[in-house]
């Protein structure tokens, strides 16, 4: 096993049920296989009572079809004051700010795991994304 690099906050600390809804969700991709190929599902599940909150298909497994997802569900809670965190490995959700910052005191963090001590010296050294927010 590699060093380990960086270490991110473990939000849920495998408390996998919440006292409310909309207080925790998870993300997960299914594969449905048919004659015509895969179908990818992916969803949203609110850990409250472990209804779907959104869900999204596509032929293929991309960043794009999760961030479709959330985006859904995240449109669905536009106006409620809740609070939102996301974990992402992708710097695709910067194409959501606009939604994201409808959210008070929302909170976004990115996962990067590497072994490539450039790549986590640059990271390392990128601009923060508090200052990406507030530039937008």
């Amino acid at each position: 096993m590699g060093q380990q690099l960086h270490k991110y906050e473990n939000l849920l600390n495998r408390e996998f049920h919440a006292d409310r809804p909309n207080r925790k969700w998870v993300t997960d991709i299914s594969y449905i296989h048919t004659k015509q190929g895969v179908l990818y599902l992916s969803m949203i599940r609110d850990l409250y009572d472990n209804s779907i909150v959104a869900y999204k298909t596509g032929t293929q497994q991309t960043v794009n079809l999760v961030l479709d997802t959330i985006r859904l569900a995240m449109e669905q809670l536009k106006g409620s004051g809740v609070k939102i965190s996301i974990a992402t490995k992708s710097d695709l959700i910067l194409r959501d700010l606009d939604l994201i910052k409808t959210f008070p005191d929302a909170r976004v963090s990115w996962s990067v795991n590497t072994l490539d001590e450039n790549f986590k010296n640059d990271m390392d050294s990128a601009v923060s994304i508090q200052r990406r927010l507030a530039a937008q």
